[in-house]
């Protein structure tokens, strides 16, 4: 058996891969640094555009002459706030060529601390838009897939470690499949432990699709469908950290649901939101239950309601809870229920916080059922 000290260097080497996987499947340039700013990870693009950092090296000494503005203080901004930072500076790439890039600092924070910090280069549209045109769309997509990074990155270990549950149970029903082999144990004992296998190998296929999906590489198109596959994914992405705080969570859903029309992957990343805050939100009570009920409202629309028994959240708060970079909230990013409610409105819906709620806190998404004759407009995705 692995010593404790073991087990921790293993889990830390599985986080790194994961983290690493995060960045290599990002189109543009990315690094992960710790909190003292030394690079951690960079991805091929990274590398082809300013070369690789040396082991240990610092963004100040690396980017030292490369960039308009130092990016040290945007780093440490980032890291101090825990929420993202975006610039536009111009930067020299290894072959000599400046370019004006739009830099953005994201960082990667658990509840406890913040563990490292994204900094990803992205290219500037140079095109002039028409006047009536902008690229607020774009941006918002831009940001929130910085979020599915930070908040997956947050989420590796424990990714990790549901993955490996499964991967464990094959391999022990593959040991015990072989010694009834050899003992000639019957055809319907040996059928039954291949179906354990099989169900094993899906559920480790459904852990890792989850993620992709979350990262936005995944089958992402918008469409028509079944948000209770989409309720079950997110309280499955959840579930580990529930059973750590041990948090009783109830979950209340009609059995026939109307379709919605937009991109899954996207409402998924609402819901999550919803529920890590309401988790967090709860890890100092005593109390612990978080409910999430589902229904179909009298003018055809689907509400999901995410309560907590925890801090709630107080009146002058209301307000802003919605803005970009909140700061209300101690940790994460500062940008969750915004970007939650950029996403809900650009499937036709609404978020909101209620505030007649005598414990705790009480968010609702609502959003528009696909009618038979004409569903809403698709939002971009």
């Amino acid at each position: 058996m692995p010593s404790a000290d073991e087990a921790i260097d293993d889990s830390i080497e599985v986080a790194r891969q994961q983290l690493q996987l995060l960045a290599d499947i990002s189109d543009p340039a990315v690094a992960y640094l710790d909190t003292q700013r030394r690079f951690e990870i960079t991805n091929d693009a990274f590398k082809r555009r300013f070369g690789q950092p040396a082991r240990n090296m610092t963004a100040a000494d690396f980017f030292d002459g490369v960039c308009s503005q130092t990016l040290d203080e945007y780093l440490c901004t980032a890291l101090e706030r825990r929420s993202a930072l975006s610039a536009q500076l111009d930067c020299t790439g290894k072959n000599g060529e400046t370019d004006r890039l739009r830099v953005q600092a994201v960082p990667h924070v658990t509840p406890d601390r913040a563990r490292g910090v994204f900094l990803v280069f992205g290219e500037l549209e140079t095109r002039p838009l028409p006047p009536e045109q902008d690229n607020s769309d774009e941006e918002d997509d831009r940001m929130v897939h910085l979020q599915r990074m930070a908040k997956l990155g947050e989420m590796a270990a424990g990714l990790a470690h549901e993955v490996r549950q499964p991967l464990a149970a094959i391999g022990n029903y593959a040991n015990a499949l072989a010694r009834m082999l050899r003992a000639g144990k019957s055809g319907e004992d040996v059928i039954s432990l291949i179906g354990q296998i099989s169900e094993q190998a899906k559920r480790a296929d459904n852990i890792v699709g989850n993620a992709r999906s979350m990262i936005g590489k995944g089958p992402d198109h918008v469409r028509d469908f079944n948000i209770r596959r989409v309720i079950d994914d997110s309280m499955g992405l959840i579930e580990r950290r529930a059973r750590q705080l041990n948090v009783d969570v109830r979950l209340s859903m009609e059995s026939e649901l109307p379709e919605v029309r937009g991109n899954p992957a996207q409402l998924e990343q609402i819901l999550i939101n919803l529920m890590t805050n309401a988790l967090d939100s709860m890890a100092d009570h005593d109390r612990r239950i978080l409910r999430v009920d589902v229904e179909t409202t009298t003018d055809h629309t689907i509400r999901v309601r995410v309560r907590d028994t925890g801090d709630g959240i107080p009146a002058e708060h209301l307000s802003t809870i919605f803005n970009a970079f909140d700061t209300s909230k101690p940790d994460g990013m500062g940008m969750g229920l915004s970007i939650s409610r950029a996403l809900a409105e650009r499937h036709g819906g609404q978020l909101w916080a209620e505030t007649d709620v005598a414990e705790g806190a009480s968010l609702v998404l609502e959003l528009p059922a696909v009618s038979s004759a004409d569903g809403p407009a698709a939002p971009s995705g």
